[in-house]
Order: structure tokens, then sequence, then C-alpha cells
């Protein structure tokens, strides 16, 4: 590969990667803005306490993903097609292993977890409902990049 087609694959991967970011950004970002214009502070309290939780699901989705592809990748390109898909699979399984143990006490100990977080009893219904809300698809994140 000459330099000019390095370039160009770079910013290719580059582009890409900053696209996601923007987006991941804009709609934390217009969440933020309904959740103020709706429920105000306690709403922006609450948001912030369940943040956390969200942000390791997501995290480790995101490194399960990331690794697994690479490694498929790499397979792929050394035509091991077997092994390639083998790794596919062995990640979905992972990421569902990984995912479940959250999902299950994020739905059954939901105030718990949020009051480790420091939610009190004004902020804690808000924050419950919305940590009910997305804790259920804790599988999906962990496997948003395949």
């Amino acid at each position: 590969m000459n330099r000019k087609n390095i370039f160009a694959t770079f910013i290719k991967y580059t582009s890409l990667s900053m696209l996601s970011m923007i987006g991941l950004s804009c709609y934390i970002l217009a969440d933020t803005l309904f959740i103020a214009n709706g429920v105000g502070p306690l709403g922006l309290t609450a948001l912030n306490l369940d943040l956390p939780i969200y942000n390791i699901i997501f995290g480790l989705g995101t490194m399960l993903g990331v690794g697994a592809a690479t490694r498929f990748s790499i397979l792929k390109s050394q035509d091991k097609h077997h092994e390639a898909n083998q790794y596919f699979s062995q990640s979905l399984i992972v990421g569902l292993i990984i995912s479940i143990p959250f999902m299950i006490i994020g739905i059954f100990f939901p105030a718990t977890i949020v009051q480790l977080l420091g939610g009190n009893s004004e902020v804690l219904p808000i924050a419950v409902d919305y940590f009910c809300t997305f804790i259920p698809f804790t599988p999906l994140y962990s496997i948003k990049l395949w």
C-alpha cells in the first residue's frame, strides 16, 4: 500500500468512529434536554445517578465488540473462516453471559442500586423508573456492535 491509500483508509475509519461518537453525544444531549424540560432538576439528578450503570454496560459491550470484531477480521483475512465464525458465535454468547446478571440484578433490585449510587427518597422514584426503562435492554447493548 502506498502512503495515499493508507491515509485514505485511516480517514475512512477515523471519520466513522467520530460520527459514531457524535451520534452518541447527540443522543445523550437530546435525552438530557427532554428530561430537563419534562421532569426538571430531579429528572436530571435521576439521569446522572443511572448513567454510570449504563456506561459500564455500554463500555463492556464496546470492549467485547471491538475486540471480537478485530479478532474476527484477522481470522477472516487469513482465510480461517471456520475459526472466525466460531469466534463470532463465542463472542455473542459471552456478551449475553456478561449482560444477563446485570439485567437480572437491575430488574429485581433497582431501588437498591440507585440508593448505592447516592439516590435519596426524593429522587428515588424517578431514578428507578428511568433505570427500569433501560436495564431490560442490557443484552442488546452488549451485542450492539454485531
